[in-house]
C-alpha cells in the first residue's frame, strides 16, 4: 500500500512540474541553430582575437568588444552607444548572448545569418566604419593574423567569408544555458527561491511574458509592437516594416532572449526603460502607446510583491559570463 501511494505521490508530482515548466526546456540540449564545421577551436581563437582587436574599425580605435563587452553582459550599457564618428547611434546594442540560437539578426531582423550581421557593424560608417578591402589588407600585412588564418583555414588565404566565418565562429560560444533555473529545469528543487518560484508561476500566467518569451531561449523569435512611445530626437524607427514592408510590421521589433537579461540594462531597441523594473512596469500599464498595439499586450494589474517576485525570477535566468 505504502509503495501505490508513493507511486501516485510521484505520478501526480511528476505532472505538476511538466505544467509548471511547460513551454520552457534546458537550452544545453539544442543543437547552436547556426552551427558551421568551421567552429573548430582554431576559428573560435581567431574570431575571439579580431572581436577584442581595434584594427577592425577605420580609425583603429573602436573593436566588437567596445559595444559587445563581456563586462556587460556582451552589450555595453548604454542608451545608445557612440560611434567611431562621434555620432549617437539611433538604437541600443543588443546582447550577444546565445545570438548562436537566433534565426534573425539586428533588432528588424534584416540580417538571415550571423556571418552577413556580423559585416554590418564593421562597414556601417557611423558604427566601426571599415573599409572590408582595406581591412582584409591590414590583416594580410599582420603577421599573427596570417598565422592564424593559415591555422585555422589551411592557407594563408584572407579574405570576407574567413573573416566573418572566424567571428561568428567565437560569437557563437557566447553562451548563457548554466543558470540556477536550468539547475531547476534538471530538477534541483532547491535551485529557485520561492520568490523565484513565485516569479515562474507568474512569467506564465498572470505576467503574460510567456506569450512572447517561450522555449528553451525565451523568445519566440517573433518581431512585436509593444506600445513604445517614441524616443524625443530620434527619428520614427519603422522595425521590421523596413524587412517586410507590410502594416502589421512597422515599429515592429524582435523578440529578445531573456537570458542573462539582467546583465545587459538598459532594455529595448531605443534603450530607453533603464531597469528591469521599468520594464515590468511598462508591460503592467499596458504599454504607453495604444494605436496598433500588440492585443497581447495588456494591462496586468501586477501587485509591487508580484513585480518583485518576476524580477527574481528573471534574474534566475542569469548565467556566469565565461570567454
Amino acid at each position: 500500500m505504502i509503495a501505490i501511494i508513493l507511486f501516485l505521490y510521484l505520478c501526480a508530482y511528476g505532472n505538476a512540474m511538466s505544467q509548471e515548466l511547460s513551454g520552457v526546456e534546458p537550452l544545453a540540449l539544442l543543437p547552436v541553430l547556426a552551427a558551421s564545421n568551421l567552429d573548430t577551436p582554431e576559428t573560435i581563437s581567431l574570431g575571439k582575437t579580431l572581436f577584442f582587436d581595434p584594427m577592425l574599425s577605420g580609425n583603429n580605435q573602436v573593436s566588437c568588444a567596445t559595444c559587445h563587452d563581456p563586462k556587460y553582459g556582451w552589450g555595453d550599457g548604454e542608451i545608445r552607444s557612440i560611434g567611431v564618428t562621434g555620432v549617437v547611434l539611433s538604437r541600443h546594442t543588443p546582447s550577444l548572448f546565445n545570438t548562436a540560437y537566433q534565426t534573425r539578426w539586428f533588432w528588424d531582423g534584416r540580417a538571415k545569418s550571423l556571418e552577413s550581421q556580423i559585416l554590418g557593424p564593421i562597414q556601417n560608417k557611423d558604427e566601426m566604419g571599415q573599409d572590408l578591402g582595406e581591412l582584409v589588407e591590414e590583416l594580410e600585412n599582420s603577421p599573427l593574423y596570417v598565422a592564424m588564418f593559415t591555422k585555422s583555414f589551411g592557407t594563408a588565404t584572407i579574405n570576407v567569408a574567413r573573416l566573418s566565418a572566424a567571428l561568428a565562429a567565437f560569437e557563437r560560444t557566447l553562451l548563457s544555458n548554466q543558470s540556477a533555473f536550468d539547475a531547476y529545469l534538471r530538477g534541483d528543487q532547491n535551485a529557485l527561491t520561492h520568490a523565484e518560484k513565485r516569479g515562474l508561476a507568474l512569467f506564465k500566467g498572470k505576467a503574460r511574458c510567456i506569450l512572447c518569451h517561450h522555449g528553451s531561449n525565451f523568445s519566440d523569435r517573433g518581431f512585436h509592437r509593444i506600445g513604445l512611445a517614441r524616443v524625443k530626437g530620434l527619428d520614427m524607427d519603422e522595425g521590421h516594416f523596413s524587412v517586410i514592408p507590410i502594416a502589421s510590421q512597422k515599429g515592429s521589433f524582435k523578440t529578445p532572449s531573456l537570458r542573462s537579461v539582467a546583465l545587459h540594462p538598459p532594455y529595448m531597441h531605443h534603450g530607453g526603460l533603464a531597469t528591469l523594473q521599468d520594464v515590468i512596469s511598462f508591460y503592467n500599464r499596458g504599454g504607453d502607446v495604444a494605436k496598433n498595439r500588440d492585443p497581447q499586450i495588456q494591462p496586468l494589474s501586477l501587485s509591487q510583491q508580484e513585480k518583485k517576485d518576476l524580477i527574481a525570477f528573471l534574474h534566475s535566468l542569469t548565467s556566469q559570463v565565461v570567454y
